[in-house]
């Protein structure tokens, strides 16, 4: 029997060395080429050092081009990852800084390490032959029995979910960031298109970037049964991707590949990454599935690069964020026309712009609607793209029959888009569908647990439902998230105004508008609603004030006519308010689409006016 021929234990483990297989309690863990190397040469030498030139003579030959740092640095983690180690608490690798690694654990197993006994069976006797050989038959069938029974306890869970980590910039360039991100995001999307997969969305899982926290910690907080992690190198014209898929429950790495393509060819390496996951998860795409992935494609790198910058900056939600966006967007479709992406953006952007009351509602909310159409004329398969339809048509053509069929589109091509079920939640609560918004707004929170934005259209729901309770714990919720997130602080004084806390919701309206920079006419709806809630506590003369200052900002820029028409209607004033709401529907200004679920109107539903305005934005029954 050769040495090689007897598996060798280790801890809780044992290696197969002719097979390659890895072992834990009789359960077999996923180990790639390179860690195995790895491993079998720590075993050879156990309380020794290897060095990282001893393993890079094991693992490559001399003629052979790899980033071997890099490359032995990400094969020693897969290895610690295989076997539930960490470096900074080793149980079985140690690490010698600017050196190389020891085995710490003691050895047994194989040949070299075992006692031979003489055998029974060379007895005369048959009757201990027998005898014996019957109870190793019976010790047999019940110790297979065991791992039998074991197995099917611990069976691995099927992976219906996943979360793709923040994927990490290799280069010494921080400035890249935005195009490993950039990466990851399109991972998530092109995922997000396989219908038996829940994919969780790019807010929640950034928040992980750069953490120490463990596979599973991360996996359990999400709550999905798989994670993939991954690196980005760029180098002039090359771009080297690495990315591995682990199972949670039980941990256990499923796949890991390196890629190294031309720039030209990223975002084919996109469908690759995805097609190669999803095969590993053993997945039958449809026809249509396999169609949608990884659909808008550029060969102009520079386009792409543009993309991603302009995509990054719209993460950080501001007008001047907004305006370097497009002009990235411009950019990337100047140097390729024929790119969908960049229009989606454009497309994002413009909507973004009007939703922040930078830009009148007439002036970008077209814009959008070119822009979007013409990413899906481009490519059908975009599902934000038909959300910014969507959008579009519900705030400012009030078609709802169109932006109902635009939602769902949305959602049939991309079951993880979580902008199209949030939006579509807030949507239904317009139409005061609440069951079936709730239901949305729900999914939206599964896709992006850490989503402030999902939090606040779910108290939107209920608020539109008159349960402000519920309202308030929600945007409670999304407050614990991001403490300086204005709108919120706008939900709860909303609230609490409707509860006659009117203290409470003065203080909430004054951090919004302070936290909006003050008063301008991008960031009025603070300054409206604080005006609304000092006319609804009787504080009449600072509620005038506050309307002064908005009527006076109106005529210098954009203001929400509705923002005027509140303070009126809490004040008591009818016909001034009415006028107001008549103007916001003449400037198609997007609140329009809450006149008729938001309470703030209520005094009003009675007046002819208002019943006409609620007519003419031509609400379904």
């Amino acid at each position: 029997m050769s040495p090689a021929s007897s598996p060798v234990h280790f801890g809780s483990f044992d290696l197969d060395l002719q097979s390659g297989e890895l072992r834990k309690d009789g359960l077999k863990v996923r180990l790639g080429e390179q860690p195995f190397h790895v491993l079998v040469m720590l075993l050879e030498h156990p309380g020794q050092v290897v060095t990282r030139e001893e393993l890079q003579r094991r693992l490559w030959s001399s003629d052979t081009f790899v980033d071997f740092e890099q490359s032995l640095n990400a094969a020693v983690k897969r290895l610690r990852e295989a076997l539930c180690d960490a470096a900074e608490k080793p149980r079985y690798i140690e690490t010698i800084p600017r050196h190389g690694y020891r085995l710490i654990t003691t050895v047994g197993g194989g040949e070299s390490s075992t006692v031979r006994q003489p055998s029974v069976f060379s007895e005369k006797s048959p009757r201990i032959f027998w005898s014996l050989t019957a109870l190793f038959v019976v010790v047999a069938a019940l110790m297979a029995m065991y791992h039998l029974l074991k197995n099917v306890k611990s069976a691995p869970v099927p992976i219906h979910s996943i979360a793709v980590m923040p994927f990490e910039n290799l280069s010494s360039d921080p400035g890249q960031e935005y195009f490993s991100d950039g990466m990851t995001e399109l991972l998530i999307t092109e995922l997000g298109k396989v219908h038996s997969l829940r994919v969780i969305s790019r807010r929640s899982v950034m928040r992980f970037k750069g953490t120490t926290r463990t596979v599973s910690e991360i996996g359990n907080e999400l709550k999905v049964d798989a994670l993939i992690e991954g690196a980005v190198l760029r180098e002039g014209n090359t771009v080297r991707v690495s990315a591995q898929l682990i199972r949670i429950r039980p941990e256990e790495h499923l796949w890991a590949q390196v890629y190294e393509r031309d720039l030209t060819k990223a975002l084919g390496l996109q469908r690759e990454l995805v097609l190669a996951v999803v095969s590993e998860l053993r997945i039958r795409l449809t026809a249509t599935e396999q169609s949608r992935i990884v659909s808008s494609y550029t060969p102009n790198y520079l386009a792409q690069d543009a993309y991603f910058l302009g995509a990054s900056e719209l993460e950080k939600f501001t007008p001047a964020a907004e305006q370097t966006a497009i002009l990235a967007f411009e950019r990337s479709i100047a140097l390729d026309q024929g790119y969908a992406l960049p229009h989606y953006g454009l497309a994002d952007a413009y909507k973004n712009l009007t939703m922040a009351a930078a830009v009148p509602p007439r002036q970008a909310f077209p814009k959008a609607e070119v822009e979007a159409l013409k990413a899906i004329q481009l490519d059908p398969n975009l599902a934000n793209a038909h959300t910014v339809v969507a959008w579009v048509k519900a705030m400012y053509y009030h078609d709802w029959a169109t932006a109902e069929s635009e939602f769902k589109r949305a959602i049939e091509i991309n079951p993880s888009a979580v902008e199209a079920h949030r939006r579509y939640g807030w949507f239904l609560a317009w139409l005061g569908r609440g069951r079936e918004a709730l239901a949305e707004v729900r999914y939206a929170i599964q896709l992006e647990p850490y989503n402030v934005s999902c939090y606040r259209s779910s108290g939107m729901v209920y608020y539109c439902q008159r349960n402000y309770a519920a309202a308030i714990e929600e945007w409670t919720m999304a407050l614990k998230l991001d403490p300086n997130m204005a709108l919120v602080n706008a939900d709860l004084g909303r609230a609490y105004a409707e509860m006659g806390r009117y203290d409470e919701a003065i203080v909430q309206f004054k951090k919004a508008r302070d936290l909006f920079g003050g008063e301008t006419g991008a960031t009025a709806t603070g300054g409206g609603w604080l005006g609304y809630a000092y006319a609804r506590a009787g504080r009449r003369e600072e509620a005038y004030a506050v309307l002064a200052n908005l009527l006076s900002l109106s005529e210098r820029g954009y203001v929400s006519p509705l923002n005027i028409a509140m303070i009126y209607a809490g004040l008591g004033d009818k016909e001034h308010a009415l006028d107001w709401l008549q103007r916001g529907y003449e400037l198609r200004d997007g609140d329009m689409v809450l006149v008729r679920a938001f309470p703030q109107w209520d005094s009003l539903r009675s007046e002819p006016r208002f019943e006409n305005i609620v007519r003419l934005m031509n609400f379904p029954p």
